[in-house]
């Protein structure tokens, strides 16, 4: 989950995210109430704390005030594309995301790997496969038949 989106779907439950800030420690992200958070938010919170302490950082500096959070390269596109925001900072990139596959240029579908094919049907980009016989078929395609009894 992006941070933006867990920010806003937090703040849409009526939580409050402040940061702490003490000069000899790192900045804390504080939510209230805590005991009504569950265990996924927990885990996300964890997950997106350096991008949430960017973003709260971000809306407390004045709008006028230049962000020195940025290196000079981030500067020069704010710049460039006003109105444009940086939604994380400090947080490792990963693609595809956990969960995801990655689409694909190529239409032809192997049916013969081991796994199923990781891009959607050439006919009617489904990603549900299932297996037929020795290879690989769309679900949505070729649903699966049942006999009857």
């Amino acid at each position: 989950m992006l941070a933006t989106t867990l920010l806003c779907a937090l703040r849409g439950r009526g939580f409050a995210l402040r940061l702490d800030r003490s000069a000899e420690r790192p900045a804390r992200l504080l939510v209230r109430p805590a005991s009504r958070l569950t265990d996924q938010e927990r885990v996300e919170l964890q997950a997106n704390k350096c991008a949430l302490v960017t973003l709260l950082e971000a809306e407390s500096a004045a709008p006028t005030t230049p962000l020195r959070l940025w290196g000079r390269d981030v500067m020069t596109a704010l710049e460039v594309f006003p109105g444009a925001q940086v939604i994380a900072h400090h947080v490792p990139a990963g693609w595809p995301p956990s969960g995801g596959w990655i689409p694909s240029s190529l239409r032809r579908v192997d049916p013969c790997t081991a796994e199923p094919p990781t891009m959607p049907c050439p006919s009617c980009a489904g990603t549900t496969w299932h297996r037929a016989g020795a290879g690989w078929t769309c679900s949505t395609c070729h649903p699966l038949m049942m006999e009857a009894s």
